[in-house]
């Protein structure tokens, strides 16, 4: 199955079936108290997190015309500079959240992350990575935003 392929949960799933086997990824099947943790510590309004309200915020725009491989170059070297921003390193346990197709919580390894991202950033969703402490948070739209930031203390 190529990264183009993985347009639901299932098809994710199965891509990222032996990491989830060898328990590098762990699977939360309900991710309300996930998306309850974000919101007592974000800013949010009905469109998800209020970026510009945060202490530390980093935007990022597509630019007109950008390719989707293009997006995904830009994704990855915004999630690298987040992983820097927020202290994260390659062992860091994260959560990885959907406000879409992803219904459950995928919690892994930055690392894990990194090597998965194509596939995971593609989803049509928003696509939101945090810390377990939640103090730091990162999304990628489908629409090509990426915004991430320092909760509010």
């Amino acid at each position: 199955m190529s990264d183009w392929e993985c347009a639901s949960e299932e098809d994710l799933l199965q891509r990222l079936s032996d990491e989830i086997r060898q328990s590098k990824i762990v699977i939360h099947p309900d991710d309300a108290l996930f998306y309850d943790q974000i919101k007592a510590k974000y800013p949010t309004h009905i469109f998800g997190i209020k970026w510009n309200k945060l202490p530390i915020h980093r935007s990022f725009e597509v630019k007109p015309g950008m390719s989707e491989e293009e997006h995904l170059v830009f994704a990855q070297i915004a999630l690298k500079q987040f992983a820097e921003d927020a202290n994260i390193s390659d062992n860091e346990i994260i959560y990885v959240l959907g406000d879409g197709v992803l219904t459950v919580v995928l919690e892994m390894p930055f690392s894990v992350l990194l090597t998965h991202y194509s596939s995971i950033f593609r989803l049509p969703q928003h696509t939101y990575v945090t810390k377990r402490d939640y103090s730091w948070c990162f999304r990628c739209s489908f629409e090509g935003h990426v915004d991430y930031g320092k909760a509010v203390e």
